[in-house]
């Protein structure tokens, strides 16, 4: 009677086991990955952007943009049309489509120009989950399935993207890593430039929130062409900053600008 009685509740558990994994099965993909900010695939060049000036004595702050347009350059050439599919995928509802995988599907406009975006996220295994994002362009210079952009993500934690060129040159351009750092969408975020063959190839400039004296941002670049590092720091509250470029300066210090952007004593 009680090897009767064991051998029923042997097969309970067997179909209760069956049905755990069958509700499992069914419900896991509820949920869809989490894409991470928009600040985990756009930098902030805002604080740098080239002004004509006649001023003779903004050096300092000068030098610093020329540097980072370098890197603002190959972003504008190729981002601007995957950022704006990025950030309005941020907003939208994908749809499940079966074996792991999440749908955004939707259309936007870049510059008078009208495009489909349809981005997918495979989840993969320890909450990793691989996106890629592809792009049709409407009527003139029209283009279909252009895989723009594709990378791996962790949670909402970490990000990995790799940025192709364009429908007609489908090669590497640059390659990003971004951490989160608190509790907040703040991370670092950094850019490689991979087009094989460029003078520029593998330079790279990371961007982050700094925590030094009034300086609240920084960018840490490494320029390939002159095998050079430059460490800037500034504040967004005046736009003050500062400067170290030992190739540059043949010095090891810090070079100044206040908020007029005129060269200044450094603190």
């Amino acid at each position: 009677m009680m090897y009767k009685n064991s051998k029923t509740i042997n097969k309970i558990a067997l179909l209760f086991g069956i049905f755990s994994i069958m509700f499992s099965a069914c419900t896991k993909n509820d949920t869809p990955p989490v894409l991470p900010p928009l600040g985990s695939f756009k930098m902030d060049f805002s604080n740098f952007q080239e002004e004509k000036s006649t001023e003779l004595f903004i050096g300092n702050w000068a030098y610093s943009t020329a540097t980072v347009s370098i890197f603002n350059i190959y972003a504008s050439a190729t981002i601007v049309v995957p950022a704006a599919a990025y950030n309005i995928a941020l907003d939208q509802v994908p749809e499940y489509i079966g074996d792991d995988q999440w749908l955004w599907s939707f259309d936007f406009p870049v510059y008078g120009a009208n495009y489909q975006a349809k981005l997918t996220a495979t989840a993969k295994r320890k909450g990793k989950t691989h996106w890629e994002m592809r792009i049709d362009r409407l009527g003139t210079n029209a283009f279909t399935n252009f895989l723009w952009f594709e990378g791996e993500t962790v949670a909402d934690q970490s990000a990995e993207w790799i940025i192709y060129d364009s429908p007609s040159s489908p090669v590497e351009v640059i390659s990003t890593h971004w951490e989160k750092y608190d509790d907040s969408d703040n991370g670092t975020l950094r850019y490689t430039l991979t087009r094989s063959g460029d003078s520029y190839y593998n330079s790279t400039i990371e961007w982050g929130i700094a925590n030094e004296g009034n300086y609240n941002r920084f960018y840490n670049i490494y320029r390939s062409d002159e095998n050079s590092d430059i460490n800037i720091l500034w504040t967004t509250a005046d736009g003050s900053g500062r400067v170290k470029s030992p190739k540059h300066f043949n010095d090891e210090e810090w070079h100044c600008w206040n908020k007029y952007l005129l060269d200044d004593t450094c603190y």
